[in-house]
Formats: structure tokens, C-alpha cells, sequence
């Protein structure tokens, strides 16, 4: 019989500590260096975000969370998880940190800073930000990041699922 975790995810992800935080009306979980679920008010707007490596071959180097520390401010409604990990597998090699900041005024930030250890051939390196179906043919506002002119995009996210990304560069976006 085929184990349903390994055959969706590629291991057992589910049996890793999920962590539920609550701040005012933001809502979401984090399990070993992703976000799941982001709701706002009730409102789904991310499914999931997380970083990932992607060799020559679109294969991902799983993450090894090595350390996680969290610091929740009740009074302030804020919340500060730093984490740090490791994405080896064959000839990759990529020790990075990451940092979680979110407020009960709806804020949240995901960053990530790494260090290639040796050299190797990749596809992709970076954040994926997975939506929610419920957002398929919604109208957005994407922030580009600084570094690609920080101007504002406005477009419509695809009804169907999509090879391509509708959006690149940003460092925020709205629904």
C-alpha cells in the first residue's frame, strides 16, 4: 500500500509540529519553516509559502529546519520566529536562515538569507508563494521589489492552474 504522505509531499510532512498563531484577525500555521493557511478576517489569502532550491532538473532539495526560536508579543499583537536550515541533496548544498514578522494589524513578512556551500547547477533558488483557489480570476496589486523599480502591478490572477507565473519580482501583493 502506498503511504498518501510520501506520495503527495515526498515524505512525512505531516507528522512535524504544526503551530497554530493567532494575531487579532490574522490567522495561520507554521510547520518546519512554511506558512500554511493565511487567512485574514476569516479570508483565506495564502496557502502556502516557503522557500525552496530546484536543480537542473526541477527536483527540490528538501529542507532541514535545524533550529526555530519564537517570540510572541501579546501586548504589541506581534510575533518574531527566526529559523535556520539546510537544502542538501546530491550537489546541493545551501545553509540559509529565515525570519517570520507578523502583526495583528494584518502584516506578515517571510525572508530568507542564504549561503551557497559549493557549487552546483540550479533551476530555481527563492520564495514560493502558493494561493488559494478561492482567489482564481481575482484582481491583485503586486509591490515590485526595490531592486526591479518598486512600482506598482495590477493585473488578474489566472482561473485556471498556470505553468507560468502571473507575477514576478514583487515583494507584496493585495487582494
Amino acid at each position: 500500500m502506498v503511504d498518501e504522505e510520501i506520495l503527495y509531499y515526498g515524505a512525512r510532512k505531516m507528522a512535524q509540529k504544526v503551530s497554530e498563531f493567532s494575531l487579532g484577525p490574522l490567522v495561520f500555521f507554521f510547520r518546519e519553516g512554511e506558512i500554511l493557511y493565511l487567512s485574514y478576517r476569516g479570508v483565506e489569502l495564502v496557502r502556502r509559502i516557503y522557500f525552496a532550491v530546484r536543480g537542473p532538473n526541477w527536483e527540490t532539495a528538501p529542507n532541514c529546519i535545524t533550529s526555530v526560536t519564537t517570540a510572541q508579543d501579546a501586548r504589541e499583537g506581534s510575533l518574531q520566529i527566526d529559523f535556520s536550515a539546510q537544502s542538501a541533496e546530491g550537489d546541493i548544498d545551501v545553509a540559509w536562515r529565515g525570519q517570520v514578522l507578523a502583526g495583528s494589524r494584518g502584516m506578515l513578512s517571510f525572508r530568507v538569507l542564504g549561503e551557497a556551500r559549493r557549487d552546483f547547477l540550479k533551476n530555481r533558488i527563492g520564495i514560493c508563494v502558493l494561493l488559494p483557489p478561492t482567489l482564481a480570476g481575482k484582481r491583485v496589486r503586486c509591490r515590485k521589489h526595490e531592486q526591479f523599480g518598486g512600482y506598482l502591478e495590477e493585473g488578474e490572477l489566472p482561473q485556471e492552474i498556470s505553468p507560468h507565473q502571473p507575477f514576478m519580482d514583487f515583494s507584496s501583493f493585495s487582494v
